[in-house]
């Protein structure tokens, strides 16, 4: 077992534990195992390791995340010790991670690196409260250890009142609470001083009421330096059925608690899809504490923009002083519970029955109230024999308390007009919000703006980005910023007076009012939706990835490229796309003029190389089509969507979006397949003296590799026989384990060895050689490594650091030991010699 698969192996061994079990136990205990993917993403989010760190992972299960850990650090090839200590509750997961982590280790000591460490088995919260102390959050008295870092991915379900690890916590946490919060509350107090965590867990306690002082809490204690949003609400546990969008957070621990701190500087917000192409499919960006931290109304809240558009929002709405509390309305639930209230219903109303209409979720859709539901299965009617269920028909506005993940919108609002039903009274199923006047009535006016406010695009986008959770709740629409009531009439009265009849019509209205208010700034975009509600950017950034572009093309400034490219900005429409022949310089100052994004003239050969040479590959630009022979780097060099790329974008959200997709993709292909079906064709050949051919994993590294082979050899080893060498992806392509032994080197340390080893039987010379791309020439502490690795060899040492190129070797040179030799593939006939009088030989 190649140690590179450690993660995998404990993935999968965990996963066929699981399999055995029954669904409903594995939601029960909340067990959801990390994909080896974001376990590495993870590992990642943990820093320097230094010799001597304490690890801890506070719900093991098979060992997926320590696994990710010690991974990194084999493949950093630094020598150190480290202990990890785990916990799990489950008796066969824990056998399986003791079994894990022993093989792990071993693998681990191969390369010099030292693991200590320990599995209990028993409940992480309760073992970490001492007898004599009744909540966690007061570490004063705590007997357990401190940690380095922390990495985990806690079980998640909800905690009973009565549970004893809710009263360890009791007042400081509101409700019940999930029990993950308290794994990274309890983490973040065994933390040392500057000690990382990184922790995968739904994104409900970043907003909310129940985890308000929770988070409060966490403040005082952490700063929290990334966090990872993954947009598919279930692509990254697709297989265990969890419907709650995950993020990676990760922090870092203050040197002492801080009351009322002041925040300044950045958390880097980044985001994927799903768990595949972590490293390239991610968009990142810094993110202002004051865009992720909201404390209004009390409530303290993490917020997720993930773009500038976000960022314009929370800036608008934050600047909204009004909630509905402070106007003055209430929102609640509906009254009525289907399984308590089962013998007062009725299939329909009927005249002389002794009912009342009964509204569910779904006779709420977007800007209107439809009853009764033809083919609905479920009672639409409700005895009023108990008046406690119903209210008196009045104005109302109904929202959803909830949204399945194929809803265009969180949000989803009607105006229920009293007037519009011949009833004295209504009954509310329990899955409504309802809002209404603490004293008084809503006017039809203020019923129907606040109907429409609540289903515009930009509140919605606003709750998505300050709540990560699928269910609506009363307490926080309570807070929710609106616009001042006058405003919320005005709506009402211009929906009614011009009839408008559409979610467009509607969204143009609120546009208007909000922007001639000045509610909106005057660069605020007219925000489209498609989907969800999404921006320009994001919109491109959707086309690119229907376009089959390859996960680093589909990043935001490959999406402002062609949204430059074709003229638009958030206010024009796709169908007005043109295009253009731009220079790089003049789609630099479209950028900036359209949105806002500066780059410097610096990142023009960036763009070419990355975004545009990528284009026009998949043929959605074309270049120098006013002189196909000039030169690329010409001042005059420009770019210009193809008729082709130019059809497609101009139909994107039409009708026709569709086929000109497949008519683009039938003509040009898919850029990432003809990459995918490339990457062995770009396989580096390497040809050996004895006739072998290697295919070595493309990169600068393994090129440099295949150059010290077929050009150093031959000119300064003449007749030396390669008995090692490393390849980036396959870690050891050739060993010769037999010429080891011969010359008394143990071929088990080989995870320490130089990238390659050439043998000269003929004069007993051993050429070690460091092939540097990024890092690691022979350096006076590598020098020193090796001769203790190699104090044993039978045949003299020659030390050797290589380069690609001589820019590179300069970046290096100050740091490369005297009394070895360098060579540089851009001039292979030539050596440079470090000191000394003995040139090309053993010291």
């Amino acid at each position: 077992m190649d140690f590179t698969d450690l993660v995998s192996l404990s993935y999968e061994r965990g996963k066929r534990i699981l399999e055995r079990r029954n669904a409903d136990i594995l939601k029960e205990n909340g067990q959801f195992f990390t994909p080896p993917s974001v376990a590495r993403h993870m590992a990642k989010q943990l820093g320097q390791i230094q010799n001597g760190a304490s690890l801890l992972e506070p719900a093991i299960g098979s060992g997926v995340l320590v696994c990710a850990v010690i991974e990194r650090l084999i493949a950093e090839k630094r020598s150190l010790e480290i202990s990890i200590t785990a916990y799990e509750t489950d008796n066969e997961l824990c056998e399986l991670s003791r079994e894990i982590l022993k093989f792990a280790s071993k693998e681990a000591y191969k390369v010099g690196i030292k693991i200590n460490w320990q599995v209990f088995q028993e409940d992480f919260v309760l073992a970490c409260i001492p007898d004599d102390q009744p909540s966690l959050f007061d570490s004063s008295k705590s007997r357990k250890k401190t940690f380095t870092h922390v990495i985990s991915n806690p079980p998640y379900f909800k905690l009973n009142a009565e549970d004893r690890r809710v009263k360890a916590v009791y007042g400081k946490l509101n409700g019940h609470t999930n029990i993950y919060t308290l794994f990274m509350a309890l983490s973040a107090k065994l933390l040392l001083p500057e000690g990382k965590a990184t922790f995968i867990v739904p994104r409900s306690f970043c907003s909310g009421v129940y985890f308000s002082e929770f988070r409060r809490d966490l403040l005082k204690e952490v700063t929290p330096f990334s966090l990872h949003v993954f947009q598919s609400r279930n692509d990254v546990f697709k297989k265990d059925a969890v419907l709650q969008e995950n993020v990676i957070f990760s922090f870092e621990k203050l040197s002492q608690p801080q009351e009322n701190r002041y925040w300044a500087g950045y958390i880097n917000i980044s985001s994927s899809n799903d768990d595949k192409n972590l490293e390239e499919g991610i968009i990142s960006r810094q993110v202002s504490y004051k865009h992720f931290l909201s404390d209004h109304n009390g409530l303290l809240q993490f917020r997720l923009p993930t773009g500038m558009l976000d960022e314009q929002i929370l800036d608008t709405v934050d600047k909204w002083k009004d909630t509905l509390e402070k106007l003055g309305f209430q929102v609640s639930t509906g009254r009525v519970v289907p399984f308590r209230a089962k013998r007062l219903l009725k299939e329909r109303v009927k005249a002389g029955n002794g009912t009342a209409p009964l509204l569910w979720m779904q006779n709420v859709k977007s800007y209107q109230v439809e009853y009764p539901l033809e083919g609905f299965e479920k009672p639409q009617a409700v005895s009023v024999n108990d008046p406690s269920l119903l209210v008196p028909n009045a104005n109302y506005v109904l929202l959803r308390r909830f949204s399945a993940k194929e809803d265009r919108r969180r949000l989803i609002s009607a105006p229920f007009i009293g007037e519009e039903f011949e009833f004295e009274q209504i009954g509310f199923e329990n899955h409504l919000n309802v809002i209404f006047r603490k004293t008084g009535t809503l006017s039809t006016s203020e019923t129907i703006g606040l109907s429409a406010i609540l289903n515009s695009a930009i509140i919605d986008r606003y709750f998505r980005i300050v709540n990560g959770n699928t269910q609506v709740n009363a307490a926080e629409l309570r807070i929710l910023p609106i616009p001042p009531l006058e405003v919320v009439k005005n709506i009402g009265e211009k929906i009614q007076t011009t009839q408008a009849d559409t979610p467009e019509k509607i969204e143009n209205i609120i546009f208007s009012i909000l922007s001639t208010s000045k509610l909106l700034s005057e660069d605020f975009p007219m925000i489209q939706e498609t989907r969800i509600t999404m921006g320009k950017i994001e919109q491109a950034q959707e086309i690119l990835e229907a376009l089959g572009l390859p996960s680093a093309q589909q990043n935001e400034v490959s999406a402002l490229t062609i949204l430059s490219l074709a003229q638009l900005s958030e206010r024009t429409q796709w169908r007005e796309a043109t295009n253009p022949m731009l220079r790089v310089h003049d789609i630099l100052v479209e950028i900036k003029r359209r949105y806002g994004r500066e780059y410097a003239e610096n990142s023009r050969e960036t763009i070419r190389r990355k975004v545009l040479h990528q284009f026009e590959q998949a043929g959605l630009v074309l270049r120098n089509e006013d002189d196909p022979a000039r030169p690329t780097n010409s001042g005059l060099t420009n770019y210009k969507l193809s008729e082709a790329a130019l059809a497609v974008i101009r139909s994107y959200g039409s009708p026709k979006w569709q086929s000109q997709l497949k008519r683009f993709i039938e003509q040009q292909g898919k850029l990432l397949d003809v990459y995918q079906k490339a990457k062995e064709h770009n396989k580096i050949p390497l040809h050996v003296a004895e006739g072998i051919e290697y295919k070595l994993s493309p990169g600068k590294h393994n090129k440099l590799e295949v150059a010290i082979v077929e050009e150093f050899g031959p000119r300064f080893a003449p007749g030396a026989k390669l008995i090692y060498l490393g390849d980036t992806a396959k870690k050891t392509l050739i060993l010769d384990e037999i010429v080891f032994k011969k010359l008394g080197i143990p071929s088990s340390e080989h995870g320490k060895f130089p990238d390659v080893i050439l043998y000269d039987a003929k004069r007993k010379w051993l050429f070690l050689i460091e092939a540097v791309t990024a890092h690691g020439p022979v350096s006076p502490k590598r020098h020193v490594e090796l001769e203790k690795l190699f104090e044993n060899c039978k045949a003299g040492k020659i030390y050797v650091t290589a380069f690609l190129d001589f820019a590179t070797y300069k970046k290096y040179s100050s740091d490369i030991a005297w009394e070895t030799e360098v060579w540089i593939a851009e001039m292979p006939s030539h050596m440079i010699h470090l000191n000394g009088d003995n040139f090309l030989g053993p010291r």
